[in-house]
């Protein structure tokens, strides 16, 4: 029997909420005095350049931070979803990684019920453990497994980074769906969820 229960929604942080590709590519021309070739903005960004330790630190200076921006439509459409169901942060993330984006995401009025941080590790773990109907990222390395070791259901956001996985495409039992953009993903989960999206 389906579930009536409210909807979970497990939502990513890099890529998907937020355009860390641009902020990226902006803090390591005015901090570091970088300019990446357009293919070298590949996921992640600068990190051949910058080695993984500083490109961990750019994660969380300020500097990085002060340069975020939205991932069009996704404010208003996880505002939107917020009002009718309980929405979840789940990033690959380290936990102190994670905080400052956090903070950042309170200021434009997004709190969230539960926050996982994976350390870079695969997400089906956390979508397990939230009780996650459905999780929408940008990165299928990190939730390749989630749909074959869990009941979530995957929502995964279009990005070049994904475009040769043979998963893409294919609908079937046990692969992502893929959404265009935040308007695309918010009509599918309305379209899907209807009778479980309700305030509280």
């Amino acid at each position: 029997m389906a579930s009536t229960e409210r909807l979970r929604i497990g939502l990513d942080f890099d890529g998907t909420l937020a355009n860390t590709m641009g902020a990226a590519e902006a803090y390591l021309r005015e901090v570091e005095g970088i300019v990446l070739a357009p293919h070298e903005l590949t996921w992640p960004p600068g990190i051949k350049q910058l080695g993984r330790e500083r490109f961990e630190q750019m994660l969380v200076d300020e500097r990085f931070i002060e340069q975020l921006e939205f991932v069009p439509g996704a404010l208003g459409v996880a505002r939107s979803l917020m009002a009718d169901a309980d929405i979840f942060l789940v990033t690959a993330r380290n936990e102190w990684q994670t905080e400052p984006v956090q903070r950042w995401l309170e200021g434009h009025g997004l709190r969230f019920e539960g926050v996982a941080s994976t350390s870079y590790e695969s997400k089906a773990g956390a979508c397990r453990e939230l009780r996650l109907d459905v999780h929408f990222d940008d990165m299928l390395a990190h939730t390749a497994d989630v749909m074959e070791q869990t009941d979530t259901i995957l929502a995964l956001l279009s990005a070049p980074w994904n475009e040769l996985s043979p998963a893409i495409g294919d609908h079937s039992q046990n692969r992502p769906h893929v959404h265009a953009n935040w308007h695309d993903f918010h009509d599918w989960t309305r379209q899907t969820y209807g009778e479980r999206l309700r305030p509280r």
